[in-house]
């Protein structure tokens, strides 16, 4: 029975969706805790998935202007606008108004009673969507969070490097 297949692809798709939602938040705390020493990953997996991204795009913001991650940051952004895009799609069906036929289940967006299509082929576009974002942001979220590693990495070896010349007194001018 088609019914069975679409639910079944359906509840495919959420557990799919809840993966991408949890590397979200993962990918955020890991881009806003050296910023933000107090943030907590419960902190951030808590809220829901609209504020997750809002949140990821917030951490985005301290990349900007640095040319060599201008191809992860473009990914990103992109990646957030078609999650986001995603997130509306499955809210309007999971928020949906039902109506039991004979043949099946008919969705109704709650707002304006406009019929809300749940095929399978749809469905599975949006599985497909939610895995290759997942595995975008799980790679261009490491680059990021590489450069930041390093970034803290030269700020120590430069603050070492000026505590030896103040305590050896060397770098002075003498004159």
């Amino acid at each position: 029975m088609m019914y069975q297949k679409t639910a079944e692809s359906y509840g495919l798709f959420q557990v799919v969706f809840a993966d991408l939602t949890d590397h979200l938040a993962c990918a955020t705390f890991l881009l806003g805790k050296r910023k933000t020493p107090e943030l907590t990953f419960e902190g951030v997996f808590r809220k829901g998935f609209r504020k997750i991204l809002a949140q990821f795009r917030s951490e985005l913001r301290q990349f900007e202007g640095k040319p060599s991650l201008h191809a992860s940051l473009h990914a990103l952004e992109k990646l957030c606008s078609e999650v986001e895009e995603l997130a509306k799609w499955r809210n309007d069906r999971i928020h949906a108004r039902v109506h039991l036929t004979k043949e099946g289940c008919m969705l109704y967006d709650w707002r304006t009673n406009a019929v809300l299509e749940l095929r399978d082929e749809e469905i599975k576009k949006s599985i497909d969507l939610a895995l290759r974002a997942t595995v975008s942001l799980q790679s261009h979220t490491r680059e990021l969070e590489g450069s930041l590693k390093l970034r803290e990495e030269l700020d120590g070896l430069f603050a070492r490097m000026r505590n030896r010349k103040a305590s050896t007194g060397l770098g002075r001018s003498e004159g």
